[in-house]
């Protein structure tokens, strides 16, 4: 065993039942995938929230949350004029576009 499935085995052993595996086929990139309720219902490889925050939490953070392996999102809950709403018709559609330019 090297040094990273050590540690791994540690790390297994204190999250008690939740589980997850690691890729470190690559010394440079390593790809964490866990196994929960919360992963299983939103797809994503990480147990992480990018909670949608007036003013900070749009479609660029939104896309590297997601791209990191987490769920990201665009916040919404404070919009409440006609103005507001197409800027969330931008931010939606900047997200769309960097997920584009991404594949």
């Amino acid at each position: 065993h090297n040094c990273f499935e050590r540690k791994l085995q540690k790390e297994r052993r204190l999250l008690n039942g939740i589980s997850y595996s690691a890729d470190a086929t690559s010394t440079s990139h390593i790809t964490m995938k866990w196994n929960t309720l919360f992963t299983k219902r939103f797809q994503c490889r990480l147990p992480i929230l990018g909670a949608p925050m007036a003013g900070v939490s749009g479609a660029k953070l939104a896309f590297e949350t997601c791209r990191a392996g987490g769920l990201g999102f665009i916040a919404a809950g404070h919009l409440n004029s006609k103005e507001a709403f197409k800027n969330l018709e931008h931010e939606i559609q900047s997200f769309q576009n960097l997920v584009a330019a991404a594949n």
